[in-house]
């Protein structure tokens, strides 16, 4: 037993004699160290001092879906910074006598432990770095990785750099794990196009026809605009087409400036060389904010208004077979017994065709205009706004441009190119709710309105569909569009675009609405600048960036879809196929949340998705 002990004795005598010797191999601070100690006992000024101890509690990603605009006069892309933010945390247990004196994160695409001064590696400046709060015991602070790539995977770890007593920088702590992060694909931004061409203005009437835009008079003030833009955007820029003045046609003998109405397109099918679209402008107010009956007609291959040569009936003569619904002997509709309207077909003898467009039934703004094109031909629409009483208008109207005819001595010359086509406070409505000042949208096959004033009280943050029921030749108005969020505004003047892409190799069909006001019109209250929308494919609503990056409040606006193949990389995008973009212009409001004093607007913003 002795000799065992013996021997086990120097095996461990050997075991330690060979450590020491191999920690001074392999670390010459240790050898340099030993050797000083050897060589006098009672110095220490060579030993290193110990490394202040300090525990990283946390780094968090704080938000990878970030970049703002830098304003330049290009208004491209290239002036956007892609950013992420990260939030770190140093819990201090020793700082041994140091001071901390300069914190922030190193970062790099390709190396994946970065360090400050290494290859591919950047570090954030003080500029870039805030420290949110800082004791004795730990130290919080927030970094922001500025000019990064779109769509790149990137690898970042928090670091504290010490001081000693003479302020130089001594010692670098590195948090221990490193976080990977992927920046966003560029998307959900508002980029600011050219200014329009033209004057300031709110509630113009626009109408797209194909890929182009058309824009129509509004009001700065008390003061009325007659003057029509269309917009190009393969150079973003307006050009300016004929202005509206009285005399073009001795029949419509209303003003020509007016604003807070409605249009729609009417396709005229001559010959295939002189093909040509009609502008229907409808209702809107005119001064003095007088709701008008009055309807102008724009012929945009001929860049002319109300000419009696334009309008489809020209030339037209003989009797024409026209279907309506039936009378009693008091003048009032029939209905069978399902409620349904009991139509019945006369001929009528004209003389000739009307060469121009019959009055509305009743004065409106604040109104809507769609065509229903799911039908054997189109059917043009207008309806919702108010009448020139301030009512609330229930009422739809159907016009067919083949029963616009010249029959004075006719007895109900109103239902012949406009036709009453439901009521939306009946029970086949199913809404029973008016709407001034709604925005409306034609998504796909559906025509979708919601918000504006209501009929029943305040501000509508309701979203319907339209339909036509062909047999009993009514509009219907359904309740769609569900599970809107809590926190989104009730409000009236709004904009909207419908947008159909793919990115990222997800399909996505959606409805935006923003920006608007949050009182009745006469009354005050605020503005808004948010931006919503409703993914038909997912249905569900979702939140968007703020319409102008949270920079401008307004309502009026115009808001319109185009498409773009400028300005940015698909693959740095994730957009697939379709360069879809939304525009909002124009508008009255102000430029943040503290000025109150508000203007007309006539800035463009175009929304990447």
């Amino acid at each position: 037993m002795k000799k065992l002990i013996y021997f086990l004795s120097i095996a461990l005598i050997f075991a330690a004699a060979c450590s020491e010797e191999e920690d001074k191999f392999q670390n010459p601070e240790n050898q340099d160290t030993v050797k000083n100690k050897q060589e006098n006992q009672d110095t220490i000024k060579n030993k290193p001092e110990p490394k202040p101890k300090i525990l990283i509690g946390k780094q968090d990603v704080l938000d990878t879906n970030t970049y703002r605009v830098f304003q330049s006069s290009s208004k491209r892309i290239t002036d956007l910074d892609c950013y992420i933010e990260i939030s770190s945390q140093f819990e201090i247990l020793d700082l041994n006598g140091k001071n901390i004196r300069t914190v922030g994160c190193v970062y790099s695409n390709k190396e994946k432990s970065p360090v400050i001064d290494g290859s591919n590696c950047e570090t954030t400046n003080s500029n870039h770095t805030e420290i949110k709060s800082q004791s004795d015991k730990e130290i919080t602070f927030k970094s922001g990785l500025h000019n990064l790539d779109f769509n790149t995977d990137y690898y970042v770890r928090s670091y504290v750099i010490l001081e000693d007593e003479n302020h130089n920088p001594c010692d670098t702590v590195y948090n221990q794990n490193v976080t990977k992060v992927h920046s966003t694909s560029l998307g959900d931004i508002w980029i600011q196009r050219n200014d329009a061409s033209f004057s300031s203005r709110m509630d113009a009437i626009s109408c797209t026809v194909g890929e182009r835009v058309y824009l129509y008079g509004g009001r700065a003030g008390s003061s009325y605009f007659n003057d029509m833009w269309v917009y190009n955007k393969d150079n973003d820029t307006w050009s300016q087409k004929a202005t509206f003045e009285l005399g073009s046609n001795p029949h419509y003998t209303g003003t020509e400036c007016r604003s807070n109405g409605a249009a729609f397109a009417y396709i005229v099918y001559k010959q295939k060389e002189t093909n040509d679209t009609l502008l229907y402008i409808l209702g809107g107010e005119i001064e003095g904010k007088k709701p008008t009956e009055k309807v102008i007609f724009y012929s945009t291959a001929n860049d002319r208004y109300c000419d009696e040569q334009d309008h489809p009936n020209y030339g037209k003569k003989g009797p024409y077979p026209y279907k309506r619904q039936k009378l009693d002997e008091n003048n009032n509709p029939v209905y069978d017994d399902n409620g349904q309207p009991v139509m019945e077909e006369i001929e009528i003898q004209v003389t000739l065709a009307r060469p121009y467009v019959e009055d509305l039934p009743v004065p409106i703004c604040g109104n809507i205009a769609f065509v229903i094109t799911n039908t054997v031909v189109p059917i043009y629409f207008v309806g919702f706004g108010k009448d020139d009483l301030g009512n609330f208008v229930s009422t739809f109207y159907q016009y067919n441009v083949n029963y616009d005819l010249e029959n004075p001595d006719y007895p109900d010359r109103h239902y012949l190119s406009w036709q009453k086509a439901g009521d939306i406070s009946s029970d086949r409505g199913k809404t029973g709710e008016g709407l001034y000042q709604p925005v409306y949208e034609v998504c796909g096959s559906r025509i979708i309105v919601g918000t504006g004033e209501s009929s029943k009280g305040g501000l509508s943050k309701s979203f319907y569909q339209i339909s036509y029921n062909a047999n009993a030749r009514v509009i219907e108005v359904e309740t769609t569009m569900s599970g809107i969020p809590e926190n989104f505004a009730a409000r009236a003047n709004a904009a909207s675009f419908y947008l159909k892409y793919t990115k990222n190799g997800e399909p996505h069909e959606r409805f935006y609405v923003g920006t608007g006001r949050t009182y009745e019109e006469g009354s005050s209250g605020e503005l808004l600048n948010d931006l919503w929308y409703y993914d038909f494919s997912q249905e569900k609503w979702g939140v968007a960036r703020d319409f102008s990056n949270s920079t401008f409040y307004r309502e009026g606006a115009t808001g319109f879809a185009t498409t773009r193949k400028d300005d940015f990389d698909k693959e740095v995008s994730g957009m697939l196929t379709e360069e879809a973009r939304g525009i909002f212009t124009l508008g009255y409001g102000y430029h943040n949340e503290s000025t109150a004093e508000k203007n007309y607007c006539k800035d463009s913003w175009e929304y990447l998705p």
